[in-house]
């Protein structure tokens, strides 16, 4: 005597071990309340009541997505040199040029000037 196929199917997130995230499965209404019972709270209830088990797996398939890979930026030429420039900029502000006409040479305001020696 053959069993009696079982009419309405669930789809659950199973508690992995090594695997935090875990996995989305398929089973049976029957075997998901069998498995409620016996380890309560320890796996997650996606969609229950699913008409047929293909439909269950398509439904846990299109729940199986695969991570992004990083993507990895190459600064252009361009933000290479608006960087360039702005670090520019920043020196400049922390190190202030002296006014225009002057040079380092030049002595100080207060300071006198003494005539110099004449040698015949």
């Amino acid at each position: 005597m053959r069993k009696k196929e079982p009419t309405e199917w669930v789809v659950y997130k199973a508690a992995v071990e090594k695997n935090l995230g875990g996995h989305h499965a398929v089973c049976s209404q029957q075997e998901w309340e069998d498995l409620e019972k016996s380890l309560p709270g320890v796996h997650t209830l996606i969609r229950a009541h699913i008409g047929n088990e293909a439909e269950a797996e398509q439904f846990a398939r299109a729940l199986q997505t695969v991570p992004p890979v990083p993507r990895v930026v190459k600064p252009t030429a361009l933000a290479l040199r608006k960087q360039a420039e702005r670090a520019a900029r920043i020196a400049a502000l922390a190190n202030p040029a002296p006014p225009q006409g002057t040079t380092t040479d030049d002595p100080p305001a207060n300071a006198t000037a003494e005539p110099a020696d004449e040698q015949p």
